[in-house]
């Protein structure tokens, strides 16, 4: 045999070797996507059937889709901002003065960069059609345009309108339902990065404030980090149990406090 047969035989034999492995890491991974379905349901498994089913929005005309937003979103009175009544009954009136020193540190560039690198990947942008990932590389290519954006925001006491926008999207629950009714959807409004950057910039500051003062009872538990539903229960379980401890004659009962 030649050295051009040999090489040629010695390509075969490879050439087997390599479709038997990649059938079996085919196998292999079919497995493990089999067994992902029962530990993760919402994961791979999920997303590729969702990718080869395509997610179809019922067909909706314009009236049904104008009664839907409508009935999702009513209309609620305008408040006057200008006049607003204290607990003792009596009127407070409250001016901007754009002019007046806010007493308040401007972001610094670590404040927006930590709010920044926490947007998520992998979802819809807002109106303005920038994804996450966008914002999060721009920022790192021209960091001081983002800060001296948002603070500007802070020093002339605005937050932007086209960052008060968000785009409507409706969700069908599923077959049986009607599709001009709108309780038959779930609507979820999607608003751009860039605002929401700013909303939780602003938020941190108020959080830190808030909990410096002790602003907020400990009895409060929603919407406060590292407090959960489970914890207040806790608490009453808790408070429950220590008054019926001890001799008959001393347990107590919980009342209204």
């Amino acid at each position: 045999m030649g050295t051009r047969e040999a090489e040629l035989e010695a390509y075969k034999k490879a050439r087997l070797e390599l479709k038997k492995e990649i059938r079996k890491a085919q196998e292999r991974s079919w497995s493990e996507l089999c067994r992902s379905v029962d530990s993760d349901p919402w994961g791979v498994s999920y997303r590729l059937v969702t990718k080869r089913l395509g997610r179809r929005s019922p067909a909706m005309d314009q009236a049904a889709r104008v009664c839907v937003a409508r009935g999702l979103f009513p209309q609620s009175p305008r408040t006057d901002w200008e006049s607003i009544p204290t607990s003792g009954g009596a009127t407070a009136t409250y001016a901007i003065l754009p002019d007046a020193p806010l007493g308040i540190p401007l972001f610094t560039a670590d404040e927006v960069a930590r709010v920044v690198s926490k947007l998520p990947t992998g979802k819809a942008p807002g109106p303005d059609l920038i994804p996450y990932e966008l914002i999060k590389l721009t920022f790192k290519k021209f960091p001081d345009v983002f800060v001296d954006c948002y603070n500007a925001c802070l020093l002339e006491g605005t937050f932007p309108t086209p960052w008060k926008r968000a785009k409507l999207v409706l969700l069908h629950k599923g077959k049986g339902k009607p599709k001009n009714v709108p309780s038959s959807y779930r609507p979820i409004s999607l608003l751009d990065g860039s605002g929401k950057v700013l909303e939780r910039l602003l938020l941190e500051r108020l959080i830190r404030h808030i909990d410096s003062v002790g602003a907020l009872s400990d009895l409060q538990f929603g919407f406060r980090r590292s407090r959960s539903t489970v914890d207040a229960i806790q608490q009453v379980l808790s408070a429950a149990k220590a008054a019926g401890s001890g001799a008959v004659q001393k347990k107590e009962c919980l009342g209204d406090d």
